[in-house]
């Protein structure tokens, strides 16, 4: 259909309509209600337009009329007609006598009648008396003759036509407009059955089913169809139908109207093409993606989406945003969006989510009717830039260190030749001046001086990597244990010390009396930052590569001991120089400063470092990185702790996921537990794992076996082993040649490991 020619017959047929000198109205053929009135109507008969339109045709009828009214409806047939004369009420009660002609039409799907009512009362009165009259008459004639031609303009314009099926007869009678739309340049009659066969195939019973039943109980139809013109062009119509009936109430007929909407429903078929295919580039793209109404509620989630939201879409389409998500109730993402819909602005953030654990890049696009967002997942990219941050400070600050512990070293060693000498010409001075007690308090005075400045020193050596080491072989469960004892006596009774050993195997090979220094410098350390009591935790476990590689260390396995208090922690400033020399936050007098610095000096020069852990959640943590003696590394077995494998358990049973998480990491493993293979997709996505032990159904979107081999896709030396309480679900579920192992529940634990070590 062709929208502009259209809506140029539009304004036409309202030209001709209003500006029409007769009176004229069109109204609802159901109801007898007026659906418009010309001007003409309104001058002749005294109502107003609203007047009109809330009346109906059988108001400006005398009572005696109305019979003859209703009769004459239930004849009616398409086309033009001529009604003949009638009489009709002025508003005033003034009697009018017009002669009718009406037209079947349909507007906007409703079945309507177009009539013209010229004033015939003065020709009836002066017809006798006057003859010139009847050239009147004619021109009137002509006029409501280019009045129907126009009509007929109207209703070519909208590919609209009439039928009729005469049921004694079961010959169809098709308008001009009708044949044009079937391929005819003229109006036809034919027999029913033959008019149906022009549907196509897949409509015809339809049709006959509802044209049957028309004729039949009188019940009116409106159906769209495809249609097999002449030229055996296919298109789509629109067919109405309803009963005609005589004076007596019987049907006699079947008649309607009858549409071309081949353009209309092609256009509508094309729009459907492209929303389908936005609707899969959209599901297809890497970013997630979500749209929003404007009561904000989810309207479209892609896949992509619906894995970062943790949630199914079912759950969260039609449903406000802030209500599924109340966490982000007047957070940067409420303020953000509603500043792009408010503002109709692009906006463009990145920020952490808590409940979700993600950090999002997010871009939102105000539409006509809400938002769209675009959101990736940057928690990696933010791990990393801020890893690379850490690792950046950690070697200015090693190399600060380095600088400072050269020139330390240096000023001790040559503090110590000057030492040296002075504390052997004291002691000479103390034997010869045993007879002289004034002067001999004065040269032992010197003494303990010269002694205690070299305890400094000793510190300042110790710091510059200078001092004299005797390193053997030990046991590190060994050492702290001898120097529990000697840690406690340190510490008075407000504070606990307790000892968490993670690690039984490790042999190291240091000073033995320094490390008992170091350890203890620590211990008191962690007293003096609590003065009023707490707890020091020791803790004794293998040191992961991730943590010993940021230090530049190059053993191949590290033992870390960690000193731990719940003290009010260390500030930023504070934890950058705690391991300079002479760095102290106590009042003066109170200390040197050279506890820390000692440490770090002794586990530099042991091939280790010492490092103050600013991930503690509460207190201070300060580690000890010690390198693992290489022979007792290499003969360590392959379920060391040293060697943890990290391993992903999935199961949706929440009692059993606990028992399992601690059945395995008492084996060695390094856990990390979830309930679905959805949220195990995520962590291989973002994390390294050695093994899965995975429930093959569980609930979500992807099954065990369909995160089996996405985890074989991303990490080709990963080892997987699935299982499943299931009757009929096992290793061949994929297939005979399924490569994933597979065990049976129930399963007892001695089974499940073995299965485990032997993938």
């Amino acid at each position: 259909m062709n929208i502009n020619l259209l809506s140029n017959h539009s304004a036409l047929f309202s030209s001709f309509f209003y500006d029409n000198p007769e009176p004229m109205w069109l109204y609802e053929r159901t109801t007898l209600k007026y659906l418009a009135v010309n001007n003409a109507a309104i001058q002749k008969y005294g109502y107003s337009e609203q007047e009109f339109l809330a009346m109906t045709i059988a108001d400006i009828r005398p009572a005696e009329d109305l019979p003859a009214l209703q009769a004459t409806i239930a004849g009616g047939s398409s086309g033009c007609k001529k009604a003949g004369v009638w009489r009709h009420l002025t508003k005033s009660g003034k009697v009018l006598f017009v002669e009718i002609t009406s037209h079947l039409t349909a507007i906007d799907g409703t079945d309507a009648v177009m009539v013209c009512a010229r004033d015939v009362t003065r020709q009836l009165k002066l017809e006798s008396e006057n003859y010139g009259l009847l050239q009147a008459e004619k021109n009137q004639r002509e006029q409501l003759e280019r009045s129907s031609r126009l009509l007929a303009i109207a209703s070519r314009s909208g590919r609209l036509g009439g039928w009729r099926v005469d049921l004694e007869t079961n010959q169809a009678q098709w308008s001009e407009q009708t044949a044009a739309i079937h391929g005819f340049s003229q109006p036809q009659t034919m027999p029913a059955e033959q008019a149906i066969n022009f549907y196509a195939p897949a409509y015809r019973q339809l049709v006959k089913e509802r044209f049957n039943r028309c004729a039949q109980y009188g019940t009116g139809y409106d159906e769209i169809c495809q249609l097999i013109d002449l030229h055996g062009n296919a298109l789509w119509v629109r067919a109405i139908g309803e009963a005609e009936y005589d004076d007596k109430g019987q049907i006699v007929a079947v008649q309607g109207a009858f549409q071309d909407v081949d353009e209309l429903i092609r256009t509508k078929d094309q729009l459907a093409e492209v929303q389908q295919d936005l609707y899969d580039t959209l599901e297809q793209i890497s970013d997630a993606f979500f749209l929003l109404d404007d009561n904000w509620r989810f309207i479209f989630i892609n896949r992509t989406a619906e894995q970062l939201l943790r949630k199914p879409k079912r759950n969260l389409l039609d449903k406000n945003v802030w209500h599924c998500y109340p966490e982000a109730v007047g957070s940067v993402f409420q303020q953000q969006y509603e500043l792009a819909a408010t503002n109709k602005v692009t906006v463009q953030f990145d920020e952490y989510f808590a409940p979700l654990d993600c950090h999002f890049d997010v871009t939102a696009y105000p539409t006509h009717n809400g938002l769209a967002v675009y959101f990736r997942d940057i928690s990696r990219q933010k791990q990393l830039a801020a890893q690379l941050e850490r690792s950046t400070n950690l070697q200015q600050q090693a190399q600060q260190l380095d600088a400072l512990a050269k020139l330390t070293g240096g000023i001790a060693h040559d503090f110590n030749n000057l030492f040296t000498v002075i504390i052997s010409n004291t002691e000479l001075l103390t034997e010869t001046l045993q007879q002289q007690p004034a002067a001999l308090k004065s040269a032992q005075l010197c003494l303990q001086a010269a002694q205690k400045a070299t305890n400094l020193t000793r510190h300042l050596l110790a710091f510059g990597r200078r001092q004299l080491l005797k390193p053997e072989k030990l046991s590190l469960a060994v050492l702290v244990e001898s120097a529990i004892p000697l840690l406690r006596h340190a510490l008075n009774d407000s504070i606990e010390l307790s000892w968490q050993q993670l690690d039984e195997q490790s042999m190291i090979e240091l000073d033995k009396e320094h490390f008992s220094l170091a350890l203890l410098s620590l211990v008191i350390n962690a007293r003096e930052a609590m003065p009023h009591g707490g707890k020091i935790v020791l803790t004794t476990e293998p040191a992961l590569p991730e943590v010993f590689t940021q230090y530049k260390l190059t053993q191949p396995y590290y033992v870390q001991l960690r000193v731990t208090d719940n003290g009010p922690g260390m500030a930023d400033n504070v934890r950058q120089k705690a391991f300079e020399p002479f760095f102290t936050t106590k009042m003066v007098g109170e200390g040197f400063g050279l506890g820390l610095s000692f440490v770090y000096g002794f586990m530099q020069q042991s091939g280790g470092t010492a490092y103050i852990d600013d991930n503690a959640s509460k207190g201070c943590s300060i580690c000890l990185l010690i390198p693992v003696h290489t022979a007792a590394a290499q003969t360590a077995n392959k379920g060391s702790l040293l060697q943890k494998d990290r391993l992903l358990l999935v199961e949706d049973d929440e009692l059993l996921l606990q028992h399992l998480t601690v059945v395995l990491q008492r084996a060695g493993y390094d856990v990390m537990a979830v309930p679905t293979a959805d949220e195990a997709k995520l962590q291989i996505e973002h994390h390294h794992f050695n093994y899965i032990f995975s429930d093959i159904v569980t609930p979500g979107a992807i099954s065990g076996s369909t995160l089996a081999h996405l985890a074989s896709t991303l990490q080709p030396d990963i080892k997987i082993l699935l299982t499943s309480g299931y009757s009929g679900v096992g290793p061949h579920e994929q297939g005979a040649a399924s490569p994933f192992s597979f065990i049976a529940k129930p399963y007892n634990t001695a089974e499940l490991l073995a299965r485990i070590a032997n993938l």
